[in-house]
């Protein structure tokens, strides 16, 4: 058993070790934060020395619209799907257990 004494000084050494971690996370953030702007500035740069890349913009961007149209359509569908699955495999399972249910029946109906 600790002596409060003691607990303190664990809760005090473990808040130590995370300001210490939250300090170096800050200085790791500040260096990729640092690095995404240069390469953002290298793009822009790039971007800008290109004649070519405002026509082809305009060619893709229609495109890109389309696509996520169509992958905003397949989610809406597949979530529909995905609800309504359950329903179908119960109710072919009814009509699976009503038609072996009444084989007999369905049987001498046939050879009729």
């Amino acid at each position: 058993m600790l002596s409060q004494n003691d607990f303190q000084l664990e809760v005090i050494e473990a808040l130590t070790e995370l300001r210490t971690d939250m300090r170096s996370v800050k200085e790791h953030l500040a260096k990729l934060n640092g690095k995404v702007a240069a390469h953002e500035r290298e793009l822009a740069e790039r971007r800008n020395g290109c004649a070519l890349v405002d026509k082809l913009e305009l060619r893709v961007r229609p495109v890109e619209e389309f696509v996520i149209a169509q992958r905003a359509t397949e989610q809406i569908s597949r979530h529909w799907l995905d609800r309504a699955w359950p329903f179908s495999y119960a109710g072919s399972g009814v009509v699976v257990f009503i038609i072996l249910q009444h084989a007999s029946e369905l049987i001498k109906l046939i050879k009729l």
